[in-house]
C-alpha cells in the first residue's frame, strides 16, 4: 500500500508501471506456497520420527530449489523487464517505472524465495519466531522507502532499492535463523494429577 501510494505521488503511469512489475511477484506467491505447504508436511514428519537431520536437509534442499527457479525468473525479468511488462502495456512512460522497478527487486526473487520457504520449514519444525521478525524487518525497510519518496520527496527508485535491500535483508536474516536455531524439540513435562 505505502509503495503504490508513493508510485501515487508521481502519477497514473508509475502506479500502472509498478502495478504491472510488482504483480509478477505476486504471481509467485501461490507457487511458493504449494512447495511450501509440501515442505511443513516433510519436515513435520521426519522431525515426529526424530530425523532431526534429515528434516532440516528438507528444508534447505526444498527452500534453494525454490529460491534457484525463483532467482531465475527475477534475473530474466531483471535484464528483459518488457518481456512481462510488454505483455499489458506499449507506454514508455509505464514501462520505465516498471523496468525501473524490475532492474532492482527482480535479482531479489530468489533472496525472497528463500526467506518463505524457510518460514514454512519453521512452521514444520514449531520454530517462526525468526522468519517473523525478518519480514518485519523487510516491511520496515520497505516502508521507509515509501516514506522517503512521500515525505522527502526523493526519486522513486529510492523506494524501489530499499525494497530490494528489504528483500535481501529478509532471506539473510531468515537463512541465519535457520542455521542457527536448533529443531531439537523439548521433551513434554510429564502430567502429574
Amino acid at each position: 500500500i505505502a509503495l503504490t501510494g508513493a508510485a501515487g505521488a508521481f502519477g497514473v503511469a508509475a502506479i500502472a508501471g509498478y502495478g504491472i512489475a510488482s504483480r509478477l511477484e505476486s504471481l509467485m506467491i501461490p507457487v511458493l506456497f504449494g512447495f511450501g505447504t509440501a515442505a511443513i508436511t516433510m519436515i513435520g514428519t521426519n522431525l515426529g520420527a526424530g530425523q532431526i537431520e534429515r528434516a532440516r536437509r528438507a528444508a534447505l534442499v526444498n527452500a534453494l530449489v525454490v529460491a534457484s527457479a525463483a532467482e531465475a525468473i527475477g534475473l530474466f525479468v531483471s535484464i528483459f523487464p518488457r518481456a512481462w511488462l510488454g505483455i499489458f502495456t506499449t507506454d514508455e512512460r509505464v514501462l520505465a517505472v516498471g523496468s525501473s522497478y524490475l532492474h532492482w527487486v527482480g535479482p531479489t526473487y530468489g533472496p525472497i524465495a528463500l526467506a518463505l520457504e524457510l518460514y514454512f520449514a519453521g512452521q514444520g519444525a514449531g520454530r517462526v519466531g525468526w522468519p517473523l521478525f525478518a519480514g518485519a524487518v523487510r516491511f520496515a525497510l520497505a516502508a521507509a522507502g515509501a516514506g522517503l519518496v512521500l515525505l522527502a520527496h526523493y526519486e522513486l527508485r529510492v523506494a524501489f532499492a530499499l525494497v530490494a535491500l528489504a528483500a535481501l535483508a529478509f532471506g539473510l536474516i531468515t537463512l541465519q535463523a535457520f542455521q542457527r536455531t536448533s529443531w531439537h524439540q523439548p521433551q513434554p513435562r510429564a502430567y502429574t494429577p
